[in-house]
């Protein structure tokens, strides 16, 4: 099915149009877009789906032509009737909002409260409306307790709010998103989500998303486009495109709302997952239990450990009992800021101890990693803290000789799967990347360490659904060979099918970790995207798969 077949017409003069674009990055075979055609009328809700690296972030970037990667380009990109390049540049930067996927990208200044008036001098925004313009966003995003916190300092999530708030600041008539949830908490992202709608609807702002994970918001667009290797491969109406995708099993099918694909279970159409099923309905269904994982020696243990970071007056972390056995995969929750990622970089050496102990079998953790932690692999928030060179193919070359890989192993890995997409950007810098694609890099340079304990930071972050489960299948084999991964994670439906054991961060301390059944049984608003579609005294199961029709357990 092609996207001429398949597509929704807006009515009222476009705000944005695209016509016959095609984009190629240097020395790449496959062009990075091809032959696409789109337009975006104003107060137009848009979400852009698509697989890693299938374009979606190239395609934002062309738009806001400030911002567009090196290539080459033909057709055309108009905003307003006029080519985007020949658009003066203070239009350019104040009627186009755009958001990065990396906020290490877009962010400059030391602070929140400086960034939000950063971008307002450069439009020569008078500074008694740019006090009153930060004073509202800061209010309205709830940042006024970290608005001076220096930037370093500040959790991922709350880097993203403090971009977002930036990018608003300017009251743009286009705003341009790159995964705008992807470093926010299941309750700070949906809170996000309906502040974006309630943007959208208060203000006639026109807006364009890449989500990799769309699902409160799918049914409230207005449109969806569906980008496949650099083509568009369909544009429609929600409901259409769930039809669409289920009826074509789709990889990026899995995307969708839980609801979707809940009641296929029943024989509906995808479609009628925007609404909950009748009672009658939802009696007919049962679930069975996730598969159980048998527990194995402990590898790593921390015992009271309180860390934190010089200058702030209360430690991060405080008195943190843990342990992580040889094949288990254990996920730590939490909301932004709490210490996941804290946690992590003290089990690998990054962050001193104020009191406490870390032992990696048997040996205890400094700062200066001794021979057992050498063997740790760390993935940090930000991926391209792990490149050094200007092309992926060096990179990764260079550093599987240091670790003993021969060329033909290096080959075998990257036929993996997982890792199979990154042979299309081998020749790349890794800044070009998108953030899957950077995700994936990093995670293959990681497995060249060879490591027995694998410490990784939001590592679905960037990835399509289809990617996720690849990487979800990889850690779960990796952990049946006996290798300990601890996992910090903001995505549920992830902790839930991945993870043998699940811990919550709160207030410094990590609570009792629990199984995926009994953890999310118990919480309120940490749920399963299938939990939140279900009524609160019917939620039988937490992923899809479970359910069946008449039998299995419930």
């Amino acid at each position: 099915m092609t996207s001429s077949e398949h597509t929704y017409s807006p009515s009222g003069e476009p705000l944005v149009t695209i016509r016959n674009l095609t984009f190629r990055y240097p020395d790449v075979s496959r062009p990075a877009l091809q032959d696409v055609t789109a337009s975006f009328r104003p107060g137009e809700l848009v979400l852009l789906l698509g697989g890693t690296g299938s374009g979606k972030t190239t395609l934002l970037k062309l738009i806001k032509h400030l911002i567009a990667p090196f290539g080459t380009r033909t057709g055309e990109i108009t905003f307003r009737g006029t080519e985007v390049s020949r658009l003066p540049k203070k239009q350019l930067a104040g009627e186009m909002g755009y958001l990065f996927q990396h906020t290490q990208d877009q962010l400059c200044m030391p602070t929140p409260l400086e960034e939000m008036a950063f971008g307002l001098r450069q439009l020569g925004v008078e500074p008694a409306a740019i006090s009153r313009r930060c004073g509202e966003l800061s209010c309205y995003f709830g940042m006024e307790h970290w608005l001076d916190t220096p930037m370093e300092r500040l959790s991922g999530g709350q880097r993203q709010l403090t971009a977002l708030a930036s990018v608003l600041a300017a009251d743009p008539s286009l705003l341009l998103l790159d995964e705008p949830t992807a470093q926010l908490d299941p309750v700070h992202s949906r809170s996000f989500l309906e502040q974006l709608l309630r943007l959208h609807r208060e203000n006639n702002m026109t807006v364009l998303a890449v989500l990799h994970q769309p699902e409160s918001i799918f049914f409230r667009a207005d449109r969806i486009l569906v980008l496949e290797q650099g083509k568009l491969l369909f544009s429609g109406t929600p409901r259409d495109t769930a039809d669409f995708l289920g009826e074509t099993k789709h990889p990026l099918f899995s995307a969708l709302p839980a609801g979707c694909r809940a009641v296929q279970t029943l024989g509906y159409p995808p479609s009628r997952g925007e609404r909950l099923l009748p009672a009658s309905d939802l009696s007919r269904l049962s679930a069975k239990p996730l598969d159980p994982h048998p527990a194995g020696a402990p590898v790593l243990r921390l015992k009271q450990v309180t860390a934190g970071y010089p200058g702030r007056i209360r430690p991060v972390l405080r008195e943190v009992d843990m342990t992580l056995s040889a094949g288990e995969i254990f996920v730590l929750l939490g909301a932004n800021g709490c210490g996941k990622t804290t946690l992590l970089k003290a089990v690998a050496g990054l962050v001193p101890l104020l009191s406490g102990s870390i032992r990696l079998e048997g040996e205890k953790s400094t700062l200066w990693r001794p021979t057992a932690f050498a063997q740790a692999g760390y993935l940090p928030q930000d991926p391209m803290e792990l490149f050094d060179a200007d092309r992926l193919e060096e990179d990764l070359t260079a550093y599987g000789k240091t670790r003993g890989w021969t060329r033909d192993e290096l080959e075998g890995l990257l036929n993996q799967p997982l890792f199979s997409p990154l042979k299309e950007v081998w020749t790349q810098n890794p800044l070009d990347l998108s953030g899957g694609q950077r995700q994936l890099a990093a995670l293959a340079k990681l497995m060249l360490k060879r490591p027995k304990l694998l410490l990784l930071d939001e590592p679905a972050k960037g990835l399509d659904a289809a990617a996720s489960a690849r990487l979800g299948e990889r850690l779960t084999q990796l952990s049946r060979q006996g290798m300990a991964i601890l996992i910090s994670c903001h995505d549920p439906d992830f902790a839930a099918r991945h993870g043998h054991r699940c811990g919550f961060l709160f207030h410094g301390q990590l609570l009792p970790p629990q199984p995926p059944e009994t953890f999310f049984a118990g919480n309120r608003f940490y749920l399963t995207s299938l939990q939140q579609y279900l009524p609160a005294k019917q939620r039988i199961a937490l992923l899809p798969e479970q359910l069946n029709v008449g039998e299995g357990e419930g």
